[in-house]
């Protein structure tokens, strides 16, 4: 993976986000084993102010390359994924900051019939039946955090699902 110049991953020790380095990652796995196919640095909004013109320049970053947010990064790799048609899949599960992204979501929803197991913040608003919209004002509906949902759901909604390959 390409440095950008930084030492170590100091975050956790530190607690500090200058010197860390994240990627955004795919992987597959199935009764067969399992591997990586993608991954994309995550590079941090700052690195693209004025600021840090020095620095992408002695990183040698690509004059073109444009901030994207972890979410955006997966949702391309997903559609790439899907497009190239190599790989079988049609489960995707990923943690809340993906789960709490409507644009990551929605590159999943583009395909019919992959389902998706996504981690969400407990005080994500849900409703139990679809609201009526009005520009941005919901309106007919109680909206519930998640967790209060999963409470008040009925266990009619729940199955048991058995997870094959893929």
């Amino acid at each position: 993976m390409t440095r950008l110049g930084l030492p170590g991953n100091t975050a956790a020790a530190s607690a500090r986000s200058t010197t860390a380095r994240w990627g955004v990652f795919a992987a597959y796995a199935s009764r067969h084993g399992y591997a990586f196919l993608d991954k994309r640095l995550y590079v941090p909004q700052k690195w693209f102010e004025d600021e840090y013109l020095s620095r992408r320049k002695k990183c040698k970053m690509p004059l073109d390359l444009a901030f994207k947010t972890k979410p955006q990064l997966a949702a391309e790799m997903y559609r790439e994924l899907r497009a190239e048609g190599i790989i079988p899949f049609k489960y995707v599960v990923a943690d809340s900051i993906y789960g709490a992204n409507p644009d990551f979501i929605g590159a999943i929803e583009e395909e019919i019939g992959t389902i998706y197991f996504v981690s969400m913040k407990s005080d994500t608003l849900c409703w139990l039946q679809r609201p009526s919209i009005e520009q941005t004002t919901v309106r007919g509906r109680e909206a519930l955090k998640s967790n209060e949902w999963f409470l008040k759901a009925r266990k009619s909604l729940w199955t048991l699902r058995h997870w094959p390959a893929g």
